[in-house]
């Protein structure tokens, strides 16, 4: 963090702040007319371009800002994130995919998510190979690469060599994958349980209804296609919604107000251990 001042003395403090693996430096000041003020700050503005005029170039709420700020300044903080930057790539470093298929040169494996220094170098780069996807003549997939990959089978040990996270290694990833597919599946599994006690037990009432309560999707729930499923769960009742407002559905099984053509309810008396599966296994158990 820097405390610096515009030339026309406002007082402006520099931060680093991280925004999905990427590091930004952002200006914090108060305007006499607009209050306090958080722009991003992106380049920097040569006084040949403005007319003797320089500063950090910025965007914030109120649209583009020059902030007239010493440049010595600006330079401090870029050589902080950028440093904080090398720190944080290192920190989160982990194996990438790299595929691609051609006449003359292919590949399926791993890469490095970011460059490392050359004593974290010295140690992988036997277990390493040069590639270049740009010498085929004919391409029959994947992706434009040019650079340095992990020999397929070595990735464990080049992971081990550089000491990567546990949880950015692919074993643990793969694992996770695994763990999150079985724990959807379970979702789904109690879900449809959930569905056919209600569609057994449950009633369908006449006309036109505008059920209320806490609306639990299925997966994403509704959605503006006029698809998707929902519960609506309130103290006297459960109801189980099927929106039918596609073209080609036969909107007269409607029972269900909707933002479109309408929805197919069915309810059952409230139960508080259906309740709780509901709120618990509703939104990561969408159904197709």
């Amino acid at each position: 963090m820097i405390e610096t001042k515009t030339k026309s003395g406002t007082t402006v403090i520099l931060e680093i702040q991280e925004d999905n693996g990427l590091l930004h430096v952002y200006g914090n000041f108060t305007h006499p007319k607009i209050g306090v003020q958080k722009v991003k700050i992106y380049g920097w503005e040569t006084a040949a371009k403005r007319g003797n005029i320089e500063g950090a170039k910025a965007t914030g709420p109120k649209g583009p800002v020059l902030l007239t700020i010493p440049r010595k300044d600006y330079d401090k903080i870029q050589a902080e994130r950028r440093s904080a930057q090398k720190t944080l790539d290192r920190n989160n470093l982990k194996l990438v995919p790299i595929n691609f298929q051609g006449n003359l040169c292919w590949f399926s494996g791993y890469t490095l998510s970011t460059r490392v220094s050359p004593t974290d170098w010295d140690k992988i780069k036997h277990l390493c190979k040069f590639v270049n996807s740009g010498i085929n003549d004919d391409t029959w997939g994947g992706e434009k690469y040019k650079g340095w990959v992990v020999i397929p089978g070595q990735e464990d040990q080049v992971e081990e060599l550089l000491q990567v996270a546990l949880e950015n290694r692919l074993a643990y990833r793969k694992a996770q994958k695994e763990r999150a597919k079985a724990h959807k599946l379970n979702c789904q599994e109690k879900v449809k349980e959930v569905v056919a006690y209600i569609q057994k037990h449950g009633v369908k009432p006449a006309g036109w209804n505008s059920p209320s309560g806490q609306v639990i999707p299925i997966g994403k729930g509704e959605d503006i296609y006029g698809g998707g499923k929902w519960f609506i769960v309130n103290d006297n009742e459960i109801w189980l919604i099927q929106n039918n407002g596609h073209d080609g559905d036969d909107w007269s099984l409607n029972n269900v107000r909707t933002g479109g053509a309408g929805a197919i309810g069915m309810r059952v008396p409230y139960d508080n251990e259906l309740a709780e599966k509901i709120r618990l296994y509703g939104p990561q158990g969408g159904l197709h």
